[in-house]
C-alpha cells in the first residue's frame, strides 16, 4: 500500500504536536484515491497514446500494471496535497484494503476493458474531446467499485482525542484538507526523493517516464546523491528526532 508507510512520517508529527500517546493516520483514505487516481492517470495514458501500435513497449507496460500497489514519494505528496488526510479513526481499514488482490484484480480488468474501448474508438475516428467524455463514464464506474468495496471517503469530520496528562482535544467540521494543512502540518510539498544511481551523474533530478498517480500532479522526482552523502543526511534527520521514509530493492534479498 502506498500510504503504509510514509504516513509514519506524519503521524510522528501529530503525535509530537499533541502529546499523543498514539495517533494512526487512515491508510485507506490514501488507498481510496490513490485507486481512482491511478485509473484516471491509466486511462489518460491510453487517450494519448491511442494512435500507437497496440505492441508498443509503452502500451504494454502500462496494461501490464495500470494500478498497482506502492508507489514514489511524489506519488504521496500528490494525494495529500489534492485529497488531505484523516484519522484511522475516522476512514478505518477494511477487507480490501489489506487484502487488495481481488480488488486489484477487477479494476485491473475494467481499465483493460476500457482501453479496448478507447482504442477501438480512436480507431474509428474519436478524438480528445469524445474520448474523455467517455472516459468520464469510465471512472464513474471504477469511483463505484471503489465505494463498494471501500466505502465513500468522508467530506468532513469531527475528531476527538486526549493527550498524554489527560487533556481532551477536540475538532470540528474538518475537511481531509483542513485536516491535513492545520492539525498535521506537516511540509510534505518541500521535500524530495534522494536516490543513490551510480549510472548516471549525481546531484542531478531524474525522472521516469510513464510513472505518476494524478494528471496534473508532480512527476516522480528523484536526486541522485553520492551513498555517503545519503548517509550522512539519514543520520542528521535521525538525530534531530525526525524519521526517514527509505525504500530498498528488498527482491534482491529473497
Amino acid at each position: 500500500m502506498l500510504a503504509l508507510c510514509r504516513t509514519n512520517v506524519l503521524r510522528l508529527k501529530v503525535i509530537n504536536k499533541y502529546k499523543l500517546e498514539e495517533f494512526e493516520l487512515s491508510q485507506s483514505y490514501l488507498f481510496f484515491w490513490d485507486k481512482l487516481e491511478k485509473a484516471n492517470f491509466f486511462l489518460e495514458k491510453m487517450i494519448d497514446l491511442a494512435d500507437r501500435d497496440v505492441d508498443d513497449r509503452d502500451v504494454q507496460y502500462l496494461l501490464s500494471r495500470p494500478v498497482d500497489d506502492g508507489g514514489q514519494w511524489d506519488m504521496f505528496v500528490n494525494l495529500v496535497t489534492k485529497h488531505g488526510l484523516v484519522p484511522k479513526s475516522v476512514y478505518p481499514e477494511s477487507h480490501s484494503s489489506g487484502a487488495s488482490s481481488r480488488l486489484n484484480w477487477i479494476v485491473k480488468v475494467k481499465l483493460r476493458e476500457f482501453a479496448v474501448r478507447i482504442r477501438a474508438e480512436y480507431a474509428a475516428g474519436a478524438r480528445g474531446g469524445h474520448l474523455r467524455s467517455q472516459k468520464e463514464a469510465m471512472m464513474t464506474e471504477i469511483y463505484r467499485i471503489l465505494a463498494i468495496t471501500l466505502g465513500e471517503p468522508p467530506k468532513t469530520f469531527d475528531w476527538a482525542t486526549r493527550d498524554k496528562n489527560g487533556k481532551y482535544i477536540e475538532v470540528k467540521g474538518m475537511t481531509p484538507k483542513k485536516f491535513a494543512e492545520e492539525v498535521v502540518g506537516y511540509p510534505i510539498t518541500e521535500t524530495l526523493s534522494l536516490i543513490n544511481d551510480p549510472r548516471n551523474t549525481y546531484s542531478r533530478l531524474y525522472t521516469v517516464e510513464h510513472l505518476g498517480n494524478i494528471v496534473g500532479g508532480n512527476p516522480v522526482r528523484y536526486v541522485n546523491t553520492e551513498i555517503a552523502t545519503m548517509k550522512q543526511l539519514a543520520v542528521t534527520v535521525l538525530e534531530s528526532g525526525r524519521p526517514v521514509w527509505f525504500g530498498a530493492d528488498v527482491g534482491q534479498f529473497r
